[in-house]
């Protein structure tokens, strides 16, 4: 992102938390919270992929959409 002087503005109540990093944060009581641990912790990986609206509208009609991609939209 810097190279190309980008960037990106995450809509953190948007990002899935499992019960589980809800229930660890709590029972660990560190600080660490259920976020960090949703964004930060085991081995499950998520490509994030910017896109311009025009060709996620087009993606809107394949059903690639439907079974990989949850979409967080912003207007930048």
């Amino acid at each position: 992102a810097r190279e190309s002087r980008c960037g990106a503005a995450l809509e953190l109540d948007a990002i899935p938390i499992s019960s589980a990093a809800g229930e660890l944060a709590a029972q660990r009581a560190d600080g660490v919270s259920a976020l960090d641990h949703a964004l930060g912790d085991g081995e499950d990986f998520e490509l994030i992929l910017v896109i311009a609206t025009s060709i996620y509208i087009a993606f809107q009609e394949t059903s690639f959409l439907s079974t990989y991609v949850r979409p967080i939209l912003l207007n930048i």
